[in-house]
């Protein structure tokens, strides 16, 4: 009985310590993933930082084999206005984006007209500013056509001229300059300076939309939605919407938790429902509150609390949401 209960005993030991080994080894495991978590964002960090020398390097090479390239030029500017691959030093733009505007280069010359309408690193100008637009506008350059109907919207540097801002807000809007194409849309959804067109606003606003303008994204969702200017369709709803929050628009984050939520146009997806929900509350979006005052309510993707439910939907009505 004596061996039997010792040997009970040195079981029991070996169990616990194995136990505590493994619990151990979990934490430290636990500990591990942020750290690993870490380095794998210094390592991407790195690596960007290399692919962007490595490009300044090949702008270098490729100016000592030609010094008048333009092209060159403008991305060795663009890369010392940003400090990318190099550091950063705002005059050496501003002389490399001259050169290349007096060589006859289209983002050059948007570059200097852009410069001298906000006073970056050269005198505020709006006179060179429009003459520099002019210059990239006529060689079709869209987001200088895009400046010169700003220009002449603000009557900057030329007599104040709403048609002519809107004709050439239009032409950049055509040239695909996403700014432009939500501009055009919002005014033929309101009416402003142009007749009021269901039919042009929806147009505009896909246009802006697969440029990848989130609040364009988020307009042409809400109208798929609710059948506004366009045919109803649940399924192009959900995937704008998705897009728009991926964009970073907060009521995108609402919209799209909720169709995910539900299933409406989409397969339902509590889990990524619940991400969108959380970042929309966070935001102070008021039906991302309620979503996620939902959530507590049912116990989706979280413990089941009726307190914090309550606290949510408090919150959320208390900015005016409705439900």
């Amino acid at each position: 009985m004596r061996r039997a209960a010792a040997l009970l005993l040195a079981v029991a030991v070996l169990l616990a310590a194995t136990a505590g080994d493994a619990t151990a080894a979990a934490k430290r495991k636990q500990k591990k993933v942020p750290a690993r978590s870490a380095d794998t964002g210094a390592r991407e960090r790195e690596k960007a930082q290399a692919e962007e020398r490595k490009a300044v390097r090949g702008f270098q090479a490729a100016l000592r084999k030609n010094p008048e390239d333009a092209a060159a030029m403008v991305r060795l500017a663009d890369a010392c206005a940003a400090g990318r691959g190099i550091a950063k030093d705002d005059a050496e733009a501003v002389r490399l984006y001259r050169k290349a505007a007096e060589l006859g280069n289209a983002d050059g010359r948007h570059a200097m007209a852009s410069r001298h309408a906000a006073g970056r690193g050269v005198q505020k100008d709006f006179s060179e500013a429009v003459r520099f637009a002019r210059l990239a506008a006529g060689q079709g350059h869209p987001q200088a056509m895009s400046l010169l109907g700003f220009l002449h919207e603000q009557g900057l540097g030329v007599p104040k001229d709403e048609a002519e801002a809107l004709s050439w807000h239009r032409r950049a809007a055509e040239g695909g300059d996403v700014p432009a194409q939500k501009l055009l849309a919002w005014r033929h959804a309101e009416g402003r300076g142009v007749a009021k067109d269901p039919a042009e606003a929806a147009k505009w606003f896909l246009r802006a939309a697969e440029g990848g303008e989130a609040d364009a994204q988020e307009r042409i969702a809400a109208m798929y939605l609710s059948g506004t200017f366009v045919a109803k369709d649940e399924a192009l709803a959900a995937k704008w919407y998705v897009r728009a929050a991926q964009g970073g628009n907060p009521e995108g984050f609402a919209k799209a938790g909720r169709l995910l939520l539900y299933g409406r146009g989409t397969a339902p997806d509590a889990a990524a429902a619940a991400g969108w929900i959380r970042k929309a509350a966070d935001r102070g979006v008021p039906e991302g509150m309620f979503l996620l005052g939902v959530l507590y309510a049912h116990g989706r993707t979280v413990a089941k609390d009726e307190g914090e439910a309550l606290a949510w939907f408090r919150k959320s009505a208390s900015e005016g949401y409705v439900d």
